[in-house]
């Protein structure tokens, strides 16, 4: 495994533990489910850039070709399921509502949390078995 794959990979691990730190929180302060969700779509970010940067050797920075490259390098993938290559651009959704609105457009509920922090572990999990 390459030395940027491994650190992305690392990476994701971090942010899988923030959000359940989050998690935590979340059952005194609900407000912290965005800090929940942000910190998935992070995980699951560096987990996909790790995957392209092994495969590829590419390494963006915008959410967007991560997005798409994500999908690219595991099209034919049976262990990478249509769930999973949709899961990165619905979790964005999350990342972007707590970055950047406000008022209830700004807030995500604890339940979508809770599952979009489970999904993020799937993600990362399943990346991890397709690295060497």
């Amino acid at each position: 495994m390459k030395a940027d794959t491994r650190a992305h990979l690392d990476r994701a691990s971090e942010f899988l533990v923030r959000a359940d730190g989050a998690l935590i929180q979340m059952t005194q302060q609900p407000l912290m489910a965005a800090d929940a969700a942000r910190n998935a779509y992070y995980a699951a970010f560096h987990a996909a850039k790790a995957l392209i940067f092994e495969r590829t050797g590419g390494n963006s920075r915008k959410h967007g070709s991560v997005h798409r490259a994500f999908k690219d390098v595991t099209l034919n993938d049976p262990l990478v399921d249509s769930a999973l290559r949709g899961f990165l651009v619905k979790s964005y959704d999350y990342k972007r509502s707590g970055d950047y609105e406000t008022g209830p457009a700004a807030l995500v509920n604890t339940t979508d949390a809770r599952d979009d922090v489970t999904e993020a572990k799937r993600f990362v999990s399943v990346v991890a078995a397709l690295l060497p």
